[in-house]
């Protein structure tokens, strides 16, 4: 098998956060989340990975380089404007020449890629699509199936009275080849709406994988927040960092930890890290490398990214701190993504 990684979104909800970084570079537990995914593939024996870049995609060329250092090859194709999931599969084609897994970079699954080729091959599917299961499928493309899985319908983001199905798209595909070739070229291009209706028309067969296990589209800052909470309570691991629960304290190197700070766990806490006296970090807080953390501050339910301040007595609850940023003393900040850039702060 290849891979393809579908990573050329705007990435406008996860705004301020992505004004300078694409979102499949966002950090998860300190390390961007596209790494995380090509040390999964790596695992699963997938070494050829595509990358379809959009927005600053030269990020992410610049930290993945050629997959070397991660015991793969790594190749891209580069949108020059937008061109829908669809349109960046056909970019991306004439590289993939075997059985290809497709994935959207901005979503979290554990899907089992060795048990999801082997249901393709049997049931000669041409195409298959991971389904997973949601309680309100209005925003997503919801997808029908027979009791055997051969997809009959694809609807697109339903209104609650059009809802047939509770199986979404979980953004997870195998493609044969010769399909991505016969998406329409040199156009945006939805593959929910567009081609694979196409392809059913013409008695292709898609067949539908429901999968059970962890799914989350991190997108948004809500959803962000969620996938690292999540972990911390055990749905879900990473095995470069291995499983986290209720009572996990996971320091990296170096970390300087006041005896009068209180570290009220679960909390993951990168390397080079200072907390101060007086300082309360947890519950749900993961601490970027090189953060400075003053007396008598607090970080809670938060993500902190790289070589960020928190000053004296400033507060952080329920928030994503951008690279390099400063809460200045006082400050208060809840519920929000904060990059340093904006003007407005709210009081303490």
């Amino acid at each position: 098998m290849q891979a393809l990684l579908l990573a050329g979104g705007l990435g406008t909800r996860l705004r301020p956060l992505t004004e300078r970084l694409p979102k499949p570079m966002v950090p998860v537990f300190n390390v961007a989340w596209l790494e995380h995914l090509v040390r999964w593939l790596k695992d699963a024996g997938i070494t050829e990975i595509v990358l379809a870049l959009g927005y600053r995609g030269d990020k992410i060329r610049e930290y993945c380089g050629d997959g070397t250092q991660w015991g793969v090859r790594i190749r891209y194709v580069q949108e020059e404007t937008p061109l829908g999931t669809g349109g960046a599969m056909r970019l991306a084609a004439p590289l993939l020449h075997e059985t290809t897994f497709v994935l959207n970079a901005d979503v979290i699954s554990q899907i089992d890629i060795d048990r999801m080729f082997a249901q393709h091959r049997s049931s000669g599917a041409k195409v298959s699509i991971a389904l997973t299961y949601v309680d309100d499928p209005t925003a997503y493309g919801v997808v029908e199936t027979t009791r055997d899985g051969r997809v009959i319908a694809f609807t697109e983001k339903p209104s609650k009275e059009q809802v047939r199905s509770h199986c979404i798209n979980a953004g997870a595909y195998l493609f044969e080849p010769e399909y991505l070739a016969a998406i329409p070229a040199g156009r945006p291009v939805s593959v929910e709406k567009e081609f694979f209706p196409q392809l059913l028309g013409d008695g292709v067969r898609i067949v539908g994988m429901p999968y059970r296990g962890y799914w989350k589209d991190i997108g948004t800052p809500e959803k962000y927040l969620e996938a690292h909470f999540d972990a911390m309570r055990g749905k879900w691991v990473l095995p470069i960092i291995g499983p986290l629960h209720r009572k996990s304290v996971v320091l990296g190197q170096g970390v300087k930890i006041d005896p009068k700070a209180v570290i009220r766990p679960p909390v993951f806490i990168g390397d080079h890290v200072v907390i101060e006296a007086g300082a309360v970090v947890g519950p749900m807080a993961v601490i970027g490398r090189e953060t400075h953390i003053e007396r008598e501050a607090t970080v809670a339910h938060s993500v902190l990214w790289e070589a960020v301040t928190v000053e004296a007595g400033a507060v952080v609850g329920g928030a994503i701190i951008g690279t390099g940023a400063c809460v200045t003393d006082g400050q208060g900040l809840y519920n929000r993504a904060f990059t340093g850039n904006e003007v407005e702060v709210v009081p303490a």
